[in-house]
């Protein structure tokens, strides 16, 4: 699943899609740095969506329905971009995905007796998280179209390896 995750990354580009750059980039950061202290998950607009009085939710549905609408994950600190301590934590999130995937393949390997379809149900997995997870975000926080199809590729793909290692390993027991 790691070794997919850098193709998919670093060959085929899939971690770009659905990127856009910021129009004056350096005019939005300095306001970002002016306004924005503490590193956090930013949605807006936001000003009004938790108050209970009825009149400050009406005028945040107004401003929802203006635009503009979206959401910030936002570090006032910079960093290095492909740390080892990164490196390291995508690694081990993998791995720990591939063990629960490889526990729910040992309760139904005997189900599965062709190779193919041992592999195809641990990228069903894979898909399964994709779908659950990313149609939320495009749903509600508007992430594009392309990047929603893309994670759904990449993840499934990277179960699929994971898929095809456990059909070659655990096989259905023979009676």
């Amino acid at each position: 699943m790691f070794i997919w995750g850098v193709v998919s990354h670093l060959i085929f580009q899939i971690g770009d899609i659905g990127i856009k750059e910021i129009q004056n980039e350096d005019v939005v950061i300095s306001s970002m740095k002016a306004n924005m202290t503490e590193a956090g998950f930013y949605f807006f607009p936001a000003e009004g969506v938790s108050s209970q009085k009825s009149e400050d939710q009406q005028k945040w549905v107004d401003k929802y329905k203006a635009g503009p609408v979206g959401i910030i994950i936002y570090q006032p600190i910079g960093k290095e971009p492909m740390s080892p301590v990164a490196m390291l934590t995508e690694l081990l999130s993998n791995i720990v995905a591939a063990f629960f995937a490889s526990v729910i393949f040992f309760f139904v390997v005997n189900n599965l007796k062709n190779f193919w379809t041992r592999a195809l149900f641990v990228a069903l997995l894979g898909l399964i998280a994709s779908v659950s997870i990313d149609i939320s975000y495009w749903n509600w926080y508007g992430f594009p179209t392309n990047l929603t199809i893309a994670s759904f590729v990449d993840q499934t793909i990277g179960f699929f390896c994971v898929g095809l290692v456990l059909a070659w390993r655990i096989k259905p027991e023979t009676t």
